[in-house]
């Protein structure tokens, strides 16, 4: 399925569980908005998240991590 995050790249990028979560949202289209209220965290948590993956995988986008997952 397209649509989820494979142990492959989690092993190679280092994900937390909870940075898996998180991608699993952006897979899904979530907004930062919605992850934050789906998860109960605070807005700028999600964005520390997200930041952080994006620094993992060396991506500057949602778009840029989505097809990196799906690759």
């Amino acid at each position: 399925d397209d649509n989820l995050v494979n142990e492959l790249f989690i092993e190679k990028y280092r994900i937390t569980d909870r940075e898996k979560q998180i991608i699993q949202s952006i897979l899904d289209g979530m907004s930062n908005k919605e992850i934050a209220e789906e998860l109960d965290i605070a807005l700028s948590t999600v964005k520390v998240y997200v930041y952080n993956i994006f620094q993992k995988t060396k991506v500057s986008s949602r778009i840029n991590l989505v097809n990196l997952v799906r690759r």
